[in-house]
């Protein structure tokens, strides 16, 4: 099966591609241009198209957009669009440079440079941001229910303070509803 995408491609006449820089079990990550903003980059997350015609996983794909999207939190993955393009699935995010909680933690490892001060700020921002999700008054709470390293960024704010942010709702349960 071919890639949805290629780099230089334009999503909905805003996105246009630069680089793809992850593939998971049931999608692809790309690091994107926005074409109305000049110099801000995104995070495009599409569905592979051999899932789009599998109802289960297209069904998750859009809980992970409308989760995000509802969720407005500092530690939480901003949603900046969702769509269809070429007839895959897409959600568009906010680009996040930073390093996986996971890699943080092997390096640390090696080093011996993981404090438990720095280890309390990474936990509280987790905490926070999780506490939002489950605190949703419109839809109900959001349980992640793949909160783990790998799905944590940490990055420098613009202070250059760790900043923590929450990814990858892809199996996240809204509400009373699973999915």
């Amino acid at each position: 099966m071919r890639n949805v995408a290629a780099g230089g491609d334009v999503i909905d006449a805003r996105w246009r591609l630069v680089a793809q820089r992850g593939e998971g079990t049931f999608g692809t990550l790309w690091v994107a241009d926005d074409e109305k903003f000049a110099g801000r980059q995104v995070a495009v997350k599409f569905l592979k198209p051999e899932f789009v015609d599998v109802p289960e996983i297209a069904r998750r794909f859009d809980n992970e957009a409308h989760a995000l999207g509802i969720l407005r939190h500092e530690n939480i993955v901003a949603v900046l669009d969702r769509g269809k393009w070429q007839g895959v699935l897409y959600i568009v995010m906010e680009y996040v440079e930073g390093t996986t909680l996971a890699d943080h933690i092997a390096d640390a490892q090696e080093s011996g440079a993981l404090t438990l001060p720095t280890a309390a700020a990474i936990f509280d921002q987790i905490c926070s941001g999780v506490a939002v999700a489950h605190r949703l008054p419109d839809v109900g709470p959001i349980v992640h229910r793949d909160l783990k390293p790998e799905n944590v960024m940490l990055a420098s704010d613009v202070h250059g303070r760790m900043r923590v942010k929450i990814l990858d709702f892809g199996i996240a349960q809204l509400g009373n509803r699973r999915g």
